[in-house]
Formats: structure tokens, C-alpha cells, sequence
């Protein structure tokens, strides 16, 4: 018997069998399912969570069949386990298949397997990824829980649409956008049933905790994760900003930032774990391909609530790190991501606003500038990144924070365009008809970057109210495709690029050709066949 028992316990060891422990044993249940993230040329992270300790390990199988094994290691409960998976080839596909047991059991349950690809290092090469942005769903999911409109069901359904494109867009990886985890939500309401989240901006690391594990689970972003590697930007509702008090003024307490600091570290990996980038903020850099990504962090610079654009700041230290990035490396193309500009603009009709919070901070795109048009110069220091990023070559500056997707480029005084393109990104949920903001006259103003009377987020040309997430193609050297993809009850929208932005080596776009057709209808078609024309007239190089 004992003989039986080392044979057993050595091929377990040798070659993953299955044998003694338990067989009937329940399985061991993870807070928020296998998440990949922090993708690289040679590896990815997978991240386990469970309320009961355990041993785990993976398998990674490549495509031509070559198999790889992580060591074995244990993690206690409620402690967050990190497969790191090394020592791959670039740009090639593998599956990962996650064991996982007790601590003094034999036997190893098989997860369902994971498939990614690891990020491209040959310059040439197609790269794709999604970016999605305010999905703002543990508020919506509150709010329908305590019978508060079911316009939040719709966009709780749109949001799973979204999920399930971006797993079958056949993206390296997805970047989730901000305001997902709604630590500081100072309007969220609790009731009973869902009391234990609390109302309003969390006040206690359960509150935390729970707000994360519902926006990850396995309907939501962990539906993302399970599919391709994902990474994140932080919103201005994810918590860690820099300022508060203790009267939780705006919504903001002294301890909002610890809290929710500590639940995003007990939930998901910190970038930097990977990335070149600070803790201090979460800013990080990565590149794939021949391009170059730069996520930023606009809520770690203030000290104190802005009140100004003049008052937003990335601080010294993020802004210095982001001019030496993107001076260091040149690659053919760079996008930027941040929550929202690092500046802003002041409803006009700031009478009419309780407290003196006239200041919509971040919102504004393009024309959040001095003469409110695209032609001058940003509101605070946006004006600075803008001049870094021309003067560097960026590509496109990636924001959200006002629920509209619309992409148009930064203009000189003379009206010539500067090549830095401003995406918003949209909502990936939603109910379809937009945020409650986008029918007032001063935001309809401020988004009509193209001057015809009408915002650019109607006619489905250069923006829609339609939630979905971009799908992003760089095409080698060649081009780079931003094609906005629906999520939408309407099957005309669902899964069909709504409308689609692309760029040159050169910094031209098809952007006045979209608009010379610009609807109050579009048609996928009508969107390619504008990116079409625009790529057979364009040549070169930057």
C-alpha cells in the first residue's frame, strides 16, 4: 500500500495525474473566476482569488502541441494567487489550463482552459485591441437590484453584449477604461438585499472588496479577462484620488484612497508588477508591435478638489515620466489613455449649479480650450501634454468620463490639423439613448467639433450615443483603424461597427470624408467605404 502511495504521489508530481484525495470533493470556488492581465512578448498573468486556501499551478500548450508547466505554489484564503506564466515566443497563441487543489490533497481539479496570445515584437505586425470605457456597473447593478429604473437593465444587458463582442473581436488584449469598480459613487444608493455594498462612496474595505468582485465576475469584466488579457485605466470613481477630507466632501473621504487602493491590490495585480510606471499613480507604459501604449493616471496629481482647469495636474513627477517616454522610444504609432483631459470646461449656466460645483472637470474633448473651439489652446495643463504630444508624434489620445463616443483631430490656429487624435470612448453599457447630459445645449456645443450645428455623437459618422467599445487595428505601419462596434438591443448596431476613424503614417485621417457623408443614418458599409477611399489617397511615412 504504502508503495502504491509514493507511485501515485510521483506521477502526480511527473505528469499531472489525478489520483487519490478526494474524487467527490466540491470544487474549489474562485471569487471572481481566472482573470488573464499584464500580457508581454513572453508571458501573461493569470489571477486566482478564493475564500478557502489552496495549491495551483498551470499547463500552457502551444499551438504546435509543446507543453510548459508553472511550479507548483499555495496561496491562503482571501489571498490573491498570481499564475505568472514566462518564457514564451511572441505574438503566438497558447492555451493555459489552471489546477487547482487543496492544501494535502492529490488529486488536482482542471479548470476550463484559458487562450491568449502574447503581445508582437516584429514591427510589421497586425496588432488589435479593444478599449472599453464607464461601464459604471456596480451603480447600475444597485440600482436595478433596488427597482430604480429599468433603463439600467438595458444597459446591464448591453454591457454582457460587450463582453461577448470583445471576447469574439479576436483582440491581443482589451483595456478597461475607468469608472468600473465605483468605489467613490457619492449618488449610489444601497437597499436591502444589497445593503452589504453600501451607499455611496465606500467607508469600509468590505464595501471595497465587494464593489471590485461584482464589476470582475464572470458576467461583467471577468467575462473580458477570461477571453483576452485585460488591463485597466482608473477613473474618477474608482477611488484613488488624491484629495478628500473628513466631511467626504464631493464624495471624497481621507481614507477613499487607501480603501480602494488596498481592494484593487487584493482583487488584480498591480501593472507596474510588468510594466515600466509608478505605484505612486497608476501610470505604465508596454509596447506591442510598432506601437507604443501609455496608460496615465489624472486623479493622483491634485492634493486638494480642482476646482479650475488650472487646478488639474498630473504632478511633476507623472508629467516628467510621460515627456521621457515619449521621447525615448519613436515607434510608428502611440496612444495615450487617461480617464479624462487634464483640464476641462465650466458650464455657462454655472448660476443654476448648488455649492459653486459648476466645473465639469474633464469634459469638454476638443473644445475644451480657450475660445471653446478646436483651433486654441487647451484649459490647464492638457495644454502642455497636447504640445508634448505633438511635438512626439502621438497618435491618439484615448479618454472617457462623458459616455459619447466622437474622434476628431486637435486643429492649429490656421486651422491645419496637428496629428493628435482625441477618441472619447463611449459607454460599454448603456441604454442607447445616451448620458442624461447629452441633450443640453452647453455639451451638444462643446461637442460639435466640425462647426455644422450638430454634435458629432449624432449621424453615426464621427461618433454615436450607441454604447460599445472601440476596436483598434494597427495595421503594420501602414494605418491604424479606430472602429467603434455597438452594443445594442437593435440588431443593425449589435456587433456591427457603427462608424470607423482611420489614420495615416502622415497624421491625415478619413475624418473629413466621414463628414462629408455625415447622416442622421449610417451603414457599416458607408463607414468602410470612406476608409476605403481615404487609404488610396494617402501615402508615406511620418
Amino acid at each position: 500500500m504504502a508503495t502504491a502511495l509514493r507511485t501515485c504521489i510521483a506521477l502526480a508530481s511527473a505528469s499531472w495525474l489525478a489520483c487519490g484525495g478526494a474524487p467527490d470533493a466540491a470544487p474549489i470556488e474562485l471569487v471572481q473566476g481566472e482573470l488573464l492581465t499584464n500580457p508581454t512578448e513572453h508571458g501573461v498573468d493569470v489571477v486566482l482569488l478564493s475564500d478557502e486556501p489552496m495549491e495551483y499551478a498551470a499547463e500552457i500548450v502551444a499551438a504546435d502541441g509543446a507543453t510548459s508547466r508553472t511550479p507548483v505554489r499555495s496561496a491562503g484564503a482571501r489571498e490573491l494567487a498570481l499564475v505568472r506564466i514566462e518564457g514564451l515566443e511572441p505574438g503566438s497563441e497558447y492555451t493555459a489550463r489552471v489546477r487547482l487543489r487543496r492544501p494535502g490533497d492529490l488529486r488536482f481539479e482542471e479548470r476550463e482552459p484559458l487562450r491568449f496570445r502574447t503581445l508582437r515584437v516584429d514591427r510589421d505586425a497586425v496588432v488589435r485591441f479593444a478599449y472599453a470605457a464607464d461601464s459604471h456597473i456596480t451603480g447600475r447593478f444597485m440600482k436595478v437590484s433596488c427597482g430604480r429604473g429599468d433603463e439600467h437593465e438595458t444597459a446591464i444587458e448591453n454591457f454582457r453584449r460587450t463582453v461577448r463582442h470583445i471576447a469574439a473581436a479576436d483582440v491581443d488584449f482589451a483595456i478597461a477604461a475607468g469608472d468600473n469598480f465605483m468605489t467613490h459613487a457619492p449618488k449610489m444608493q444601497s437597499c436591502p438585499g444589497v445593503e452589504a455594498y453600501g451607499s455611496g462612496t465606500v467607508r469600509t474595505a468590505a464595501q471595497a472588496d465587494l464593489r471590485y468582485e461584482l464589476a470582475l465576475s464572470p458576467d461583467f469584466l471577468g467575462g473580458i479577462a477570461r477571453s483576452v488579457p485585460m488591463l485597466y485605466v482608473l477613473g474618477n470613481h474608482d477611488g484613488e484620488a488624491r484629495f478628500g477630507d473628513d466631511a467626504g466632501s464631493h464624495g471624497h473621504f481621507r481614507d477613499t484612497r487607501a480603501l480602494s487602493r488596498a481592494a484593487r491590490l487584493r482583487h488584480l495585480p498591480d501593472p507596474v508588477l510588468r510594466y515600466p510606471g509608478s505605484r505612486e499613480g497608476l501610470y505604465y507604459t508596454f509596447t506591442s508591435g510598432d506601437a507604443r501604449f501609455i496608460v496615465l493616471d489624472v486623479m493622483a496629481g491634485p492634493d486638494d478638489y480642482p476646482r479650475t482647469a488650472a487646478d488639474w495636474t498630473l504632478g511633476e513627477a507623472q508629467l516628467a515620466w510621460f515627456e521621457r517616454v515619449v521621447r525615448s522610444d519613436r515607434r510608428s504609432w502611440t496612444f495615450v489613455f487617461a480617464e479624462h483631459l487634464v483640464g476641462g470646461f465650466s458650464n455657462p449656466d454655472a448660476s443654476r449649479v448648488e455649492g459653486g460645483r459648476a466645473y465639469h472637470y474633464g469634459r469638454g474633448g476638443l473644445q475644451s480650450t480657450l475660445d471653446e473651439t478646436p483651433r486654441s489652446a487647451f484649459r490647464g495643463e492638457q495644454a502642455t501634454l497636447q504640445q508634448i504630444m505633438r511635438e512626439n508624434g502621438v497618435d491618439v489620445f484615448f479618454h472617457a468620463h462623458d459616455h459619447v463616443a466622437v474622434v476628431g483631430e486637435k486643429l492649429a490656429p490656421d486651422g491645419s490639423g496637428e496629428g493628435v487624435f482625441y477618441a472619447l470612448g463611449g459607454q460599454a453599457s448603456g441604454d442607447g439613448r445616451g448620458p442624461s447630459w447629452q441633450d443640453q445645449p452647453w455639451f451638444r456645443a462643446r461637442m460639435d467639433y466640425d462647426g455644422d450645428g450638430a454634435a458629432d455623437f449624432l449621424g453615426d459618422r464621427t461618433g454615436t450615443l450607441s454604447p460599445g467599445f472601440y476596436r483598434v487595428t494597427v495595421r503594420g505601419r501602414e494605418r491604424i483603424d479606430l472602429a467603434y462596434v455597438g452594443s445594442d438591443a437593435d440588431p443593425a448596431r449589435d456587433g456591427k461597427v457603427v462608424f470607423q476613424v482611420s489614420i495615416f503614417p502622415d497624421g491625415t485621417s478619413n475624418l473629413a470624408d466621414l463628414r462629408a457623408a455625415k447622416s442622421t443614418t449610417a451603414t457599416k458599409p458607408a463607414a468602410e467605404n470612406a476608409v476605403t477611399a481615404a487609404a488610396g489617397a494617402r501615402q508615406g511615412g511620418r
